[in-house]
């Protein structure tokens, strides 16, 4: 069986490259670059105070968007507002995304971080955001991430897509940044992410480089295509533009597409649709 002795490799980060790409990113504040930005976006709503009423208000900002012509990606909350969500809607047709394994903080009994992703899979969640426990990483015990992945993906196959969270903030070096992500790549994610938006701090566009490079490596290498998904802190078309032009710079432009690169946020909407109204009123 594959373990992670097998394909771990050694990486060191280029910050010169990067800045140097960072700089010249021109940021194009239109309306077809809000849309196109929209269009990649999950809805998110995870806060301690969520309840029915807070998601399906979600829901039903994402559907008015939808009928604008400015739809997202997918509504990201917690698996246990899944079942009310699908009574209230059954004709909804915007995949639903939930969060399992413990989130935020990945810690609990390997049993039941998969029991809360075989849940969210058998209650129709069409994505599930699984968290890594950044402990058993930093600790060197790289079979135990990657056989949790492996198995979150099991239970997830033909059913729903498995995006695995590495938790940026936690991992300390980039070296270790492209490790979690090479883990995460081989045990069978489907998306890798950045951030759960409830650490020390979120995405930032240094360690996303960092996932690129890592996915880059894994398709070169395997002939598989990944996605990617950018999340935490993201709030203005600004700081989105420069996680989309980075994934560009790496896959091309038909890689920055919703089958393949994600934004989790919900103030960045807000944002965005500032854009959308000047230019209806222009």
């Amino acid at each position: 069986m594959l373990k992670p002795s097998d394909f771990i490799k050694e990486y060191r980060f280029n910050p010169a490259e990067f800045e140097q790409f960072v700089a010249q990113i021109e940021v194009k504040k239109t309306a077809k670059r809000a849309n196109k930005l929209l269009s990649l976006v999950d809805l998110t709503s995870l806060s301690s105070t969520d309840n029915k009423k807070t998601v399906l208000k979600l829901l039903q900002k994402a559907k008015e968007l939808s009928q604008s012509g400015n739809g997202v990606a997918a509504a990201c909350f917690f698996s246990n507002y899944l079942t009310p969500v699908k009574e209230k809607l059954p004709n909804n047709k915007l995949p639903l995304a939930v969060v399992a394994g413990a989130f935020p903080l990945g810690q609990a009994d390997k049993k039941l971080k998969l029991d809360e992703v075989e849940y969210a899979v058998s209650a129709g969640a069409n994505e599930v955001d699984f968290v890594i426990n950044r402990g058993d990483f930093l600790r060197g015990n790289l079979d135990a991430v990657f056989l949790e992945i492996r198995t979150a993906r099991q239970l997830c196959e033909g059913k729903a897509e498995l995006k695995v969270i590495i938790e940026n903030c936690d991992l300390e070096t980039p070296e270790n940044i492209y490790i979690a992500s090479q883990l995460a790549l081989e045990a069978g994610a489907h998306f890798i992410k950045t951030s759960t938006g409830k650490g020390k701090y979120g995405a930032r566009p240094e360690d996303f480089w960092v996932m690129c490079e890592a996915v880059k490596d894994f398709q070169k290498n395997i002939n598989q295509t990944r996605g990617i998904k950018v999340a935490g802190g993201i709030r203005t078309l600004e700081e989105a533009t420069v996680y989309y032009e980075i994934g560009k710079h790496f896959f091309g432009k038909s890689f920055v597409k919703p089958d393949t690169f994600r934004i989790g946020a919900s103030s960045l909407v807000t944002n965005l649709e500032t854009y959308l109204v000047e230019d209806l009123k222009n």
